[in-house]
Formats: structure tokens, sequence, C-alpha cells
């Protein structure tokens, strides 16, 4: 379930980005500077972007638990600027954060669910993946309240209920968009169908009635690039919360040309420009897809 829109034509961008340096540290951003076109789109290095959505925080460790690399806005979560993360233990910086992670970094796989703590009077949850490189991945969202299990209960039995009334494919995906739509808010809920080239079908769909309908609208393979496939295939859901936001930069010590960070599975990792650009065309402000 996702939204996407008519192709918007030829589009290209070459984003200005400031270089952030710290003289002393060889510290520098890994922002991928490349120009996205329409052209190159099946190529673009969708996965090292450099850069990650403002909601949250990200800081990636070695085997050993040292900071390799940490976001510009990392003090949200760790009350210290990147020249006091990078190269430090995770011990020396958040003792309770390295304990949490301990089994993680000692061979035990990616966090199973997200961790809970109380930094700077807020909650997060804190999230842990290993990219391919064995470099783990963590990032830090502010926690949203918890539902509670009465509201829960009701909220899952009226779904099933309702998709277990279906007697067709259709209707049953149908009535998936509008449960999704009731539980989460969404102006706009579509399902999509693919055929063998993968060019896609909305085949469902709940909305506003004041929103333009997309039902039964076509689009081509083209639009949805093979490494995108795959990273869908890997991330079975992914939000943009505001399609308007601004890019924060990654941080690392590099004496000479920094090596990008892997972030196909990273929950924050920033978005193609040439999609946001899709979905502003569409007049679309936040995603959510689940794949």
């Amino acid at each position: 379930m996702t939204l996407h829109g008519r192709h918007p034509g030829e589009m290209g961008y070459t984003l200005i980005w400031p270089h952030f340096i710290f003289p002393g540290m060889n510290i520098t951003d890994i922002v991928n500077r490349s120009v996205a076109t329409l052209a190159t789109c099946e190529s673009e290095p969708i996965h090292i972007p450099g850069t990650i959505q403002p909601h949250g925080v990200l800081a990636a460790l070695d085997a050993d638990g040292i900071f390799r690399y940490c976001s510009a806005n990392c003090a949200r979560f760790f009350g210290k600027e990147a020249g006091a993360l990078l190269q430090q233990p995770l011990a020396s910086v958040d003792e309770e954060l390295a304990q949490a992670l301990q089994p993680a970094l000692n061979g035990g796989g990616n966090l199973a669910k997200p961790l809970r703590f109380f930094r700077h009077e807020t909650h997060w949850d804190v999230f842990g993946c290993f990219n391919e490189d064995g470099i783990l991945v963590i990032e830090c969202e502010v926690a949203v309240p918890d539902a509670e299990p009465d509201d829960l209960y009701d909220q899952t039995s009226r779904f099933v209920q309702h998709i277990d009334r279906a007697r067709t494919l259709q209707d049953l995906c149908q009535r998936i968009a509008e449960q999704t739509r009731v539980l989460t808010g969404y102006d706009r809920v579509m399902i999509y169908r693919f055929d063998k080239e993968y060019n896609g079908q909305v085949y469902a769909e709940s909305r506003e009635v004041h929103l333009e309908p997309f039902l039964d609208l076509h689009y081509p393979h083209t639009d949805i690039p093979v490494q995108a496939r795959d990273l869908y295939l890997r991330n079975l859901m992914r939000m943009i919360p505001d399609v308007h936001y601004e890019p924060v930069p990654l941080l690392t010590v590099a004496a000479g040309s920094p090596a990008p960070l892997d972030l196909s599975d990273a929950r924050l990792r920033s978005v193609s420009p040439l999609h946001i650009q899709y979905l502003k065309n569409m007049g679309v402000g936040a995603t959510l897809t689940i794949s």
C-alpha cells in the first residue's frame, strides 16, 4: 500500500550542500552530491544517500562498539555533538545504551524490537540493525504513546471481522484499504497490483471524498526503479512523515574520501529527490508504504 502519481516529466537536481568539516579531527559529511535525473534514476544509489530524515537520530558502530558515523543532529538523543561521539566507544558516551546493545554487538544480530529510553525529558525508541558491512546502525525516534491493550484489541478485532467478510480478492483488498485508512488516519490508501513486468495498477482505494480518485490507474514499471523494488522487498514498511523535510547529513572521520554508509535497512534513510518531487507534484504531504 502506497502513494504514487502520474509521471511528472523530466526532472533533474543538483543538491547544494555545505560541507561539514571539523578542523583537527578530519570530521566530514558523507552526503551523496551526485545529480539525479530521470535518465539516471535506474542507477541512483538510493541506499547510500549520506543523509537521513530529520524526525530521528542515527549513529553507526563498528564491531567494537566505536562510533564510526553519526547524524549532524546527534545531540538530540546523545546530548553531545559529533566531535564528542566519533571514534569514541559507546560505553564512554552512554553506558545504559551500551549495555542494552552489547548482546547485539556480541553476535546476537538485529534488535528484535525497539528499546525504550528516556533522554532530555523525552521517551525514545531505539532500533538497531546490521548492514552488509557489519556496521550496527542505531536509529533513535521519539516514542509515540502506547495504545491501551483494550483499544488495540478492539481495533484488531474490527479489522479482522471486516476483511473476513470478503468473498473475492478485489473485495478483500478494498476492505483492507478501508480499514487501514481508519487505523492510520491517512487521507488516501491504495493497494497496488503488479504484473510480471512490474507495471502497476491501483487495484483498491479508500480516500477522502474530496480527493481525485486513482482507482484503476496504471503506471509503468519505470515508476519504481529496480533498486527501489529491491529495497521494498527488504523493508516491508517505509514512512515519509513530511515530504518537505530538510535532510540531515551523516558525519564521519576520514583522512581522505569518506566511505559511504549502507542504509538499505534503515528506517530514517533519506529518500531520492526524484521521488520527493514526484510526491510533491501529486500534492502528497506524507506517505506510508507497506510491501
